[in-house]
């Protein structure tokens, strides 16, 4: 019976510590014990960042370019310009958009006439196509290459679409011996980018977290 008492305290002292040192944390959405490098026992976390990152359409090196056009919202490319009467030159996906508690991006239309249609395109010259799959300049561009070229589209619509709607979310972690803060970075941990998430998994698996336990922290950040 003792026992048990002793393991409560334990219990109730860890959580209390962990109180103790994620107090400053803002927003903060989850957390696990780990250690780090130095083996210190440290409080990994992951908090939804109270900032507004820079866009994924400036810091990321992205394949296409959008052009988009639209009377309340500004989210083309800086860069972009209408392409359409070079078309020959380029490859064009058309690009939809969703005004509804969010802004959603897809290239698929939504099907919703009142709050939703085409927002603009996205496209990608076939030079830069032949350069990026090291297809030669005067070979013609197969379709699987076109495919993958388009699955990665989805993925940078879905990071923007994250970016706009702010499911942007940090990691860091807090050394219980020093005391420091450590940030590692945001991550965009929205059901379709994978990377990201992948990225973080490996992060706090490597750095001490149970996998079971560093996978329920991500999962429950994702179905939130």
């Amino acid at each position: 019976m003792s026992s048990i008492k002793v393991k409560a305290r334990v219990e109730r002292t860890i959580i209390v510590d962990a109180q103790y040192y994620l107090s400053d944390v803002p927003h903060l959405r989850n957390y696990a014990e780990g250690t780090n490098k130095l083996g210190n026992p440290c409080l990994f976390y992951i908090s939804q960042i109270e900032y507004s990152p820079d866009s994924p359409r400036v810091t990321s090196e992205n394949l296409w370019t959008f052009f988009f056009q639209h009377g309340k919202y500004q989210l083309a490319d800086a860069h972009a310009k209408d392409i359409r009467r070079h078309r020959k030159d380029y490859y064009m996906v058309n690009v939809y958009m969703m005004d509804h508690s969010g802004l959603y991006l897809s290239t698929n239309p939504f099907g919703c006439p009142w709050d939703s249609g085409q927002l603009g395109y996205a496209y990608i010259s076939y030079d830069k196509l032949r350069k990026e799959y090291d297809i030669a300049a005067d070979a013609p561009i197969p379709t699987h290459v076109t495919q993958t070229a388009v699955h990665q589209l989805e993925q940078e619509l879905a990071m923007y679409t994250m970016y706009l709607n702010g499911d942007v979310h940090g990691l860091g972690y807090i050394d219980m011996k020093t005391g420091e803060n450590e940030y590692i970075g945001d991550y965009y941990l929205g059901l379709s980018n994978v990377a990201d998430q992948e990225d973080m998994l490996s992060f706090m698996i490597d750095n001490g977290i149970d996998e079971k336990m560093a996978e329920s922290m991500l999962k429950e950040m994702i179905e939130a």
